[in-house]
């Protein structure tokens, strides 16, 4: 009888504890998702542009100022908090990386045999080689974000094009898949491909026209090129020291060169955006009033993981 009576009251207890940790838990699940009231929303500042690839979770508020775009990576996130974003930009654009995948992730261990050693001494990310594989990899991964909404893609480390006709084509294949999406594309570290892609056009791929007569030629020169909307330098005015993780003053020589780019880029329709790391005001000032003299839109990072504003 008082095994039985213990059972009973053991049975009670359970169940009262069950119900008050379930009631409690979806309480918790309630107000994590509740929606944010649009109107209730107040901005510090009007921006242009931020690079928040890093970020993986929303908190609340997930941005303190509105942004014309921001870049995540939309894999990382699900639909309803790309939708939470969109309240805090006019546009959000996803990411991928094309030309390097991080040693040890999952994309490296799906896309193993595309990988064609280092990338630096580090060893922390690979090259990749622009295989049918690694392509429909990124595809895939490309329709997961868009899916989840939204506006554009950017493709990153492009720089990987070595100059090859071959090579080229295995990388616009990417930027012409992404246009079929209807997806407005950016490349990000990509002098050496841009400049092909201005200079060729499609006709390093699409050889049909060659036959064309010169005045056509000519015409189509001045035409806009419709595959490639924009582009993303880092590290013009500052950069990275690799020993110590510190920024420093990029050399005249490179800064120089990459100006001369993002001017080259601006002639032939091609909106340039570039991304700095500093905390100096000094030369967020240098850069800030370059930027506003030359049309540049920046954004200018205190967090080399991209995980904050």
């Amino acid at each position: 009888m008082l095994k039985r009576n213990f059972v009973v009251i053991l049975m009670l207890s359970l169940a009262l504890l069950t119900g008050c940790t379930t009631s409690h838990s979806h309480k918790n699940k309630d107000q994590s998702t509740q929606p944010i009231n649009p109107s209730e929303i107040t901005f510090k500042k009007n921006k242009e542009f931020a690079f928040l690839t890093g970020m993986t979770s929303i908190k609340t508020p997930p941005l303190v100022n509105h942004y014309d775009t921001i870049v995540v990576d939309a894999t990382k996130l699900n639909k309803n908090q790309i939708a939470t974003l969109h309240l805090y930009a006019t546009h959000v654009y996803g990411y991928l990386d094309v030309g390097h995948v991080k040693a040890k992730s999952k994309a490296y261990k799906a896309n193993k045999s595309s990988t064609r050693g280092y990338v630096d001494n580090s060893k922390t990310y690979y090259k990749m080689a622009i295989t049918k594989s690694w392509r429909q990899y990124l595809y895939k991964k490309a329709r997961k974000q868009i899916k989840r909404g939204i506006d554009g893609i950017v493709l990153d480390h492009y720089d990987i094009f070595n100059g090859k006709p071959k090579t080229y084509k295995k990388l616009f294949k990417v930027v012409k898949y992404m246009h079929k999406k209807n997806m407005p594309v950016y490349l990000m570290n990509d002098k050496m491909f841009i400049t092909e892609y201005i200079n060729n056009g499609d006709q390093v791929i699409e050889t049909k026209n060659k036959d064309k007569k010169d005045d056509d030629k000519e015409k189509e020169e001045n035409e806009p090129l419709p595959y490639i909307s924009g582009i993303i330098q880092e590290n013009v005015f500052t950069t990275i020291d690799p020993s110590t993780f510190k920024t420093k003053k990029q050399s005249s020589s490179v800064s120089s060169h990459y100006k001369k780019y993002l001017e080259f880029c601006q002639a032939h329709d091609i909106k340039p955006y570039i991304i700095e790391y500093t905390k100096n005001s000094d030369w967020k000032a240098v850069i800030k009033a370059y930027c506003k003299s030359h049309d540049i839109t920046y954004y200018i990072s205190t967090s080399l993981t991209h995980n904050e504003e």
